[in-house]
């Protein structure tokens, strides 16, 4: 009877170790998604605020929380967290061509992956601390897992950088 039981405790012990293995990969997915609406959102609304403008000049998170760019608001006028719990960042770049940055500080090289090649963006970087930027699509268009996979390695310092040109209204 007592090893019955120990069979029955290391059965229901692999069921929740198996449960909360399987929740943990849909709250990543979830995070994946939320951040891909996160960023397409604060694109669109930066590219309206900007619509006029020849370039992205003066963008900072400061104007970004004041125009509201930012879906979810912002906390003491500039802080804005992604849904992998790292922050938010916003800056134009010199140029040319006219061009802005939104980058997400991300916790774990795995989730730095997964937003790497989930957004498409004119240039893609991931960059830890101290920052040494990798470009991981030097020539446009989709970044591959294995550039991404290369170069997410800074663990929970992470920055996944995307740059977005200017678009024509």
């Amino acid at each position: 009877m007592p090893i019955m039981m120990i069979f029955v405790l290391l059965v229901i012990a692999l069921i929740v170790i198996s449960g909360l293995s399987s929740g943990r990969q849909l709250q990543s997915a979830g995070d994946v998604s939320s951040a891909q609406q996160q960023v397409g959102t604060i694109v669109s609304n930066i590219q309206s605020l900007y619509a006029n403008n020849v370039d992205y000049s003066n963008l900072t998170n400061t104007v970004a929380c004041s125009a509201q760019v930012f879906p979810q608001g912002c906390s003491g006028g500039q802080s804005v967290t992604n849904p992998f719990g790292g922050g938010i960042t916003v800056w134009p770049d010199a140029g040319p061509p006219p061009d802005f940055n939104v980058a997400l500080a991300v916790p774990s090289n795995a989730a730095c992956v997964q937003i790497a090649t989930s957004i498409p963006a004119w240039q893609v970087y991931v960059w830890g601390s101290p920052p040494s930027p990798v470009l991981l699509n030097p020539a446009g268009g989709a970044v591959s897992p294995a550039a991404a996979q290369q170069n997410c390695t800074f663990g929970s310092n992470n920055i996944v950088d995307f740059k977005f040109l200017k678009t024509s209204q």
